[in-house]
């Protein structure tokens, strides 16, 4: 029921909303912003507020105006001003290889200017660029270091945008949880500072997060208050973008026939501003909707008039989306040789994008197009790659979706929820009477249509009935014969992969029943001694400690045991995630000190504190324990362990070097394979190696490696991890 209302006053919003966006008062805007900028001269920083909300209206025109200053004869104040002026222009005119040009120079002009504000303002703007873009990491890295900067909580307008930027982000790397920790720390600034160009954004990535987890009456809820904001300050940019997000939302109900209305209405904005890369999206959806109500010249016309504008502009991801609409058009047109085309053209570039959403349509219409064709082999691969993404793919929404029941709005949203409901059944109660009039009209007429029609469209659908489950079962065969043929080579395949993981399980029995039977048995023997009553203190601080190692070696392999049985049957993935290589090489350190004490070793750690790494934190630390673990027990006592870190090739290499026994020249080609063939320490400690195979496989996932080099002076175990780019 809270859903049927909701969609209702979703209604009655959007007619409103839409009666607007025909007739948007862009002349009268303009004409505005016009006069206000003549009050002011081009070195002033109010020329270029006034002309940044003409770039909302009519970035053409704001280009223009741009075009004809001379940046070099401004001072540094006003040259970063006209530099972000530009970026935000660009930006509406899709120009994002440009923009993201112009975004280094504003960096440039506020690190020269030393002002935090500035700093602030270009990190974000160049986040921006790089999220347009799809590169979420760098989009990310730019928002975290504008974070760093207003953590004093000084500027709030500026940490508000930050944090807003920073939910984007989240949002695109689908972290809905950290996205929405974020919306809540902007919402408590907002109750106390006012932006609405802000609060837009913030209620737009709200109501997408609301989409993405099925909550669709919440997320209308949200993009009205952003169009409200939206036509508050004749922001028509945002305006048109928040429209194509409701045609999508409408489009994932299957209410195409809305979608496309609704799409329409942007689509008009978007052109009217010239805005290549919302004309683009549109023109897809536009096509996507027309191609589900069987109108399929027309869904084709609107995807070539999307692929030649995202193909001049360089739009590549559009281009892709423009390329898969064609693909699905070829296919239900049953032209499977134009499908296959586009295949070839395309294929190394959806590679290239890394985008899971892509890959996942790009290969089930690759698997459709060769089944039809004939090729099975490729069908099944295709499908199989389909599958696999897919599922993974389908984990990570269920995790996203359990994680955002975790996170729990505060009450006074709520209150501004409930309110703005009770406004709304003020305004239905007033139009009751006209509904009730509207309802009867409507229903007479469809009544009054039904009789006349009705006896044409019985027969009619009969004979389309009939045609539609004659054609559903010949599908149900075909994709019955295809179903069998999968499940044949998925079949085979697991046996395959089952033979692998006998012979994995063998090897890791003959290890467990070695190296854990050892100590054990060493346990016991000790504990025996122990026994006897008639034992010195020195002898029985000497028993101690042998049990202690004995006790901290059999824990290390269980540990090494049980995140290797984990990777193997969960398939475990790396979470990647930007962190400090010192921070976590103490952090392990600190495990070893009384090891380190009892042989009186020293460590030299010489790494930058400023180093960062792109890899899977958890996993890495497990590494760096099993080298340095590795590197104590093979060290002679009152030795030296270095641990330094260099770059190269965009890696970062930590270096862990022993001076102790050396390694054999005849096994440093099998130190990263399983051995069940037991290493002694100089203290006599007993080691397997697996540790050091399970570390190389670690690293591989990573897409890293460990390397190992050793002579009569010393050992280094050097593992390249890749950095984090600036």
């Amino acid at each position: 029921m809270k859903k049927i209302f909701f969609l209702f006053v979703s209604t009655l919003f959007l007619n409103y909303s839409f009666c607007i966006a025909q007739n948007l008062p862009y002349q009268k805007s303009l004409i505005h912003y016009r006069n206000e900028l003549k009050k002011f001269k081009e070195d002033e920083p109010e020329f270029y507020k006034i002309l940044r909300k003409i770039s909302y209206i009519n970035p053409d025109e704001s280009q223009k105006i741009l075009d004809n200053i001379s940046s070099d004869k401004l001072n540094n104040k006003v040259k970063f001003d006209y530099h972000k002026t530009k970026l935000i222009t660009l930006l509406h005119l899709s120009n994002f290889d440009l923009a993201l040009q112009t975004a280094h120079d504003l960096i440039n002009i506020a690190e020269k200017n030393n002002h935090v504000h500035e700093k602030v303002i270009a990190y974000l703007l160049i986040s921006e660029c790089y999220l347009l873009k799809y590169q979420f990491k760098e989009a990310k890295l730019f928002a975290l270091k504008a974070l760093s900067l207003t953590k004093n909580g000084k500027e709030q307008q500026s940490h508000l945008r930050t944090l807003i930027q920073l939910a984007k982000v989240n949002y695109f790397e689908k972290n809905y949880s950290e996205s929405l920790e974020n919306i809540n720390t902007a919402l408590k600034i907002l109750e106390f500072y006012s932006d609405d160009f802000e609060a837009s954004k913030l209620y737009t990535t709200l109501a997408n997060i609301q989409k993405e987890i099925g909550n669709n009456d919440l997320a209308i809820y949200y993009f009205h208050k952003a169009i409200q904001l939206d036509e508050k300050n004749h922001n028509y940019v945002s305006l048109s973008k928040n429209l194509g997000f409701i045609a999508l939302l409408y489009y994932q109900e299957e209410n195409y026939s809305r979608a496309l209305e609704i799409n329409q209405k942007g689509l008009s904005i978007a052109k009217w501003l010239n805005n290549k890369f919302s004309i683009v999206n549109k023109l897809i959806t536009q096509g996507n909707c027309l191609l589900k109500l069987n109108k399929n010249l027309e869904a084709f016309q609107a995807f070539k008039e999307a692929d030649s504008i995202a193909k001049n502009f360089n739009l590549k991801t559009s281009f892709v989306w423009c390329r898969l609409g064609m693909m699905d058009y070829y296919l239900k047109t049953q032209n499977f040789t134009s499908a296959l085309n586009i295949i070839q053209s395309i294929e190394s570039l959806v590679d290239s994008l890394n985008q899971n959403e892509i890959k996942i349509k790009f290969y089930k219409l690759c698997a459709q197009t060769y089944a039809n064709l004939g090729d099975y082999k490729k069908a099944y691969t295709y499908f199989n790659k389909f599958y696999l993404l897919n599922e993974n793919d389908l984990k990570q929404e269920l995790k996203n979706k359990i994680s955002q029941y975790g996170v729990i709005f505060k009450s006074e949203l709520q209150t501004k929820e409930n309110e703005f409901i009770k406004k709304e059944n003020e305004i239905i109660s007033k139009q009751n009477q006209l509904q009730k009039i509207i309802i009867f009209l409507i229903i007479f007429l469809l009544i009054l249509s039904l009789v006349f029609l009705g006896y044409a469209l019985k027969q009619k659908k009969q004979l389309y009935e009939q045609n539609l489950e004659l054609k559903r079962k010949n599908e149900e065969i075909f994709s019955q014969q295809e179903e069998l043929l999968a499940q044949n080579e998925i079949v085979k395949a697991q046996n395959e992969q089952l033979q692998a993981i006998n012979k994995y399980k063998s090897q890791l029995f003959a290890l467990m029943t070695h190296d854990l039977k050892t100590p054990i048995a060493n346990l016991q023997m000790l504990l025996t001694i122990l026994e006897k009553k008639n034992i010195s203190n020195n002898d029985l601080n000497e028993y101690i400690q042998e049990i202690k190692n004995e006790v901290d070696n059999s824990y290390e392999l269980i540990q090494n045991l049980i995140l290797w049985t984990k990777s193997q049957l969960s398939n475990l993935e790396p979470k990647f995630k930007i962190f400090y290589l010192q921070t976590i090489v103490n952090k392990r350190v600190s495990f070893f000190e009384s090891n380190l004490k009892r042989k009186n070793i020293q460590l030299d750690i010489q790494i930058d504190e400023n180093l960062m790494v792109w890899a899977d934190e958890q996993l890495l630390g497990h590494i760096i324990h099993n080298i340095l673990s590795n590197a104590i027990k093979f060290s002679y006592p009152n030795s030296i362990i270095k641990i330094y870190a260099s770059i190269i090739d965009k890696n970062v290499v930590l270096s862990i070097q022993n001076f102790g026994k050396p390694i054999p020249k005849e096994q440093l080609n099998q130190i990263f394979e399983i051995n069940i063939t037991p290493e002694v320490g100089t203290f006599n400690e007993m080691g397997s190696g697996f540790g050091l195979y399970l570390s190389s496989e670690f690293m591989k996932k990573m897409e890293g490696k460990i390397t190992c080099t050793s002579d009569n002076k010393s050992t280094v175990f050097s593992i390249y991890i890749p950095m984090a780019d600036d």
